[in-house]
């Protein structure tokens, strides 16, 4: 299994928002701590896939019923 990491960049295209919008997240905690690599911030790809996919039921379980 490789471990795959996302850059700052890499967030922003998967998120589809801009690099501030991403540092104000970062600094609310509504997305995962990234962590430093040498001076970089740096997420795990897993961690982040999951990160959505539980926002994604909560978005599911709380919609209203049509």
């Amino acid at each position: 299994m490789t471990i795959r990491y996302l850059t700052k960049e890499d967030m922003c295209a998967k998120l589809k928002i801009a690099r501030a919008t991403l540092d104000r997240y970062v600094q609310l905690g509504r997305v995962p701590q990234p962590f430093k690599l040498g001076a970089r911030p740096m997420w795990v790809e897993d961690e982040v896939d999951l990160f959505i996919l539980e926002l994604r039921r909560e978005e599911a379980t709380t919609l209203p019923a049509e």
